[in-house]
């Protein structure tokens, strides 16, 4: 139980240094179940800058990333996406 306590604790940090566009597009990406095309992410992001954004979530950690033969392709990390961090509910 401490451990989970502890994995929810970075979590919450980790999007609490999110700037404000980070976390909306962190909140928005949620609505994938698994892997995503950068094009579909653009589709459902209302923010500035959606391909800075979702390479600055990449470089904090919080999507992967897969380089492949038809395209690159992201998702939330199983622990951020089962966290509650960039739950549907946190979208203002």
């Amino acid at each position: 139980m401490l451990r989970h306590q502890t994995l929810k604790a970075t979590l919450d940090w980790s999007y609490a240094v999110l700037s404000a566009e980070e976390q909306a597009a962190l909140q928005q990406l949620a609505i994938f179940r698994g892997w995503f095309t950068a094009t579909a992410a653009v589709a459902v992001l209302a923010v500035p800058n959606p391909d800075d954004i979702i390479d600055n979530l990449v470089n904090k950690s919080l999507v992967a990333i897969e380089p492949g033969s038809d395209g690159t392709r992201f998702r939330l990390l199983d622990t951020t996406s089962g966290s509650g961090t960039c739950s549907v509910s946190k979208i203002s």
